[in-house]
């Protein structure tokens, strides 16, 4: 059965403490339990209160602030390292510096639409993303550089200097642009020094009014194989209401779905602080306040069917996760009921806890059968080559020891044996080089051949550089790949009639490939480039006539020309009236 405590908190400041730790929170101290607390809490305030005052920013946008996603929150293969922004379902919000600082870099991008680096002079960047239009003089810049490269997609490092923006300045407007949901502004915040990304919500000076506590949707409780069990089974379990006490022996891992809500939005949020103690012992602790890019490449090894692991896998290294000496897993040696409680806190200080039992009982432990397999060891080099494929993961990207089978056996329609590296995907902690041996060459050339991730009749285009007889791919996980050919060019089919074209001042095409990436494409009027800009929401890649350098009431040529990652490349001639 699980018990459930609720501690809502209202009004003036509160100063939340995990163990040794403060968050600063604008409610009431109501839960401080002695004098001590209520000392060390105030010591380690006063720091924590300069900090912000000296941050001072302002919010980006000019309406009240609702947030859609928090730092910390799990998304699809990775942790959220920003803040996302309601923008009331609508784009075109000026977007606004939240300080004096300039603008480091600007990105033109398929994922982040119009996103933008602003260095501040505190230590900080803040990077704002999908966003549909940048101010005059960052339009200016960018379209210049576009033209100058002869380019849509582009990065752009801005010396500093060039571009000074100061606090309150509007540097765009917001949108809906690249990999969106829906109209919103996506705020990501790090350290300029270190690149650590940093949860932004402390540092605004307003405040963004939250009384609701987190909530855990679920719990799983893990028998670590060959070591642990569960009710007479190897299998996960699931404790609930409703359950009967779950009976456990040898050692056992637990995690958790949290989520948390903030006031006036439906939006399932990350849960910042997440505490595990076993007969009132801290066995686990999460306080994701900081992230560096590392640490989200290997989000995955925290992750277990939808639930954070409240333990670690020994080649996991989280800096925001404190265990106890056996990592968090709880070994289960005596015949009594253990009390597992859980503590989830947000960055508003409301916090929630929840208890349940583990009962000890002595019963078999069932063991694995790896028979036929081969173990990958975490904290060694594992050479998984075979003939006609080389792969080599260096020590460090598992998380903890694999057990896999790999195996190569012939494709119907592959260039290549079906390399089938592990019957279940293996997540790395970073990519590795998988290199696919060249077929003898005969009509084709290198460059049309790729390496194709498969996943049943499905694939997907995993890379294709070409070095010393080998196509190449940088891997993020352990799965079936194979080598393919692309002999097919892009496909470009003009979208609308040219009537519409002429009405609406808007050339519209779309270019699209259904076996490799699309990496390049150009428009030219009148033998001379001009912007064509992709729109990932829509896919339609269009070009702004009013703002081309041609003279209206004549027919022009038109010619774009599109290129795949093999090389294949079509070219589209037409003329229009405009």
């Amino acid at each position: 059965m699980i018990k459930e405590v609720h501690s809502a908190l209202y009004g003036g400041m509160h100063f939340f403490l995990f163990g040794k730790i403060a968050y600063l929170c604008n409610f009431p101290m109501t839960i401080m339990k002695n004098k001590y607390y209520l000392i060390l809490a105030a010591l380690l305030a006063s720091q924590s209160i300069t900090t912000f005052a000296q941050s001072n920013y302002l919010l980006p946008l000019r309406i009240a602030p609702s947030l859609s996603g928090n730092f910390g929150e799990i998304r699809s293969g990775h942790i959220h390292t920003g803040i996302d922004f309601k923008t009331q379902g609508r784009t075109g919000f000026p977007i606004r510096a939240m300080a004096d600082g300039y603008i480091s870099k600007i990105f033109v991008s398929y994922g982040s639409g119009y996103m933008l680096h602003i260095t501040y002079n505190n230590g900080y960047t803040a990077i704002y993303r999908h966003n549909e239009a940048f101010a005059p003089k960052i339009a200016r810049y960018t379209r210049k550089y576009q033209y100058e490269h002869e380019v849509d997609l582009c990065e752009i490092t801005v010396p500093e200097g060039v571009l000074p923006v100061v606090r309150g300045e509007v540097l765009g407007n917001s949108g809906n642009e690249g990999y969106s949901m829906g109209p919103h502004l996506h705020l990501d915040l790090y350290e300029t020094a270190t690149g650590d990304f940093v949860d932004p919500l402390p540092h605004l000076a307003q405040v963004i009014s939250d009384n609701r506590a987190p909530l855990a949707e679920s719990f799983l409780i893990v028998p670590q194989a060959g070591s642990g069990v569960i009710n007479g089974s190897g299998y996960i379990g699931h404790p609930s209401s409703t359950d009967n006490v779950i009976e456990c022996w040898g050692k056992i891992g637990i995690a958790i779905d949290p989520v948390d809500y903030m006031d006036g939005a439906s939006n399932k949020l990350g849960v910042k602080h997440i505490r595990l103690t076993v007969d009132q012992r801290e066995v686990y602790r999460s306080d994701l306040d900081r992230l560096s890019r590392e640490e989200n490449n290997r989000m995955h090894n925290w992750l277990i069917r939808g639930h954070l692991k409240s333990y670690t896998e020994p080649g996991l290294f989280l800096r925001f996760i404190k265990t106890d000496e056996r990592n968090g897993i709880l070994t289960i040696s005596e015949e009594r009921d253990y009390q597992v409680a859980y503590t989830l806190a947000d960055e508003a200080g409301n916090e929630r806890e929840y208890s349940f039992i583990l009962r000890g009982k002595e019963m078999p432990i069932p063991q694995p059968n790896y028979q036929g397999m081969r173990c990958l060891k975490w904290n060694q080099v594992n050479d998984l080559s075979m003939p006609g494929m080389q792969l080599i993961l260096p020590r460090g990207v598992l998380a903890c020891d694999e057990y896999v089978d790999p195996r190569a056996e012939a494709g119907e329609y592959n260039a290549s044996m079906r390399y089938m590296l592990s019957s279940k995907s293996v997540v790395l902690g970073k990519s590795c080089e998988l290199r696919i041996s060249l077929p003898a060459l005969k009509s084709l050339s290198a460059k049309q051949y790729y390496i194709a991730r498969q996943d049943g009749e499905k694939r997907t285009y995993a890379g294709n550089a070409i070095r010393e007889g080998f196509c190449i791919a940088q891997i993020g996980s352990l799965d079936t790949y194979s080598l393919e050919m692309d002999t097919i060019a892009p496909l470009i089919k003009p979208s609308g009639t040219k009537a519409r074209w002429q009405s609406q001042g808007v050339l519209d095409f779309i270019i699209s490939d259904s076996q490799t990436p699309v990496v390049s494409y150009k428009g030219k009027i009148d033998g001379k480039f001009e912007l064509f800009h992709l729109r990932r929401r829509t896919g339609h890649t269009t070009c702004n006539l009013k703002e081309c350098q041609i003279p209206r009431g004549k027919t022009h040529t038109l010619e774009i020309t599109a290129t795949d990652a093999c090389g294949n490349t079509r070219i589209y001639k037409d003329t229009f009236t405009w």
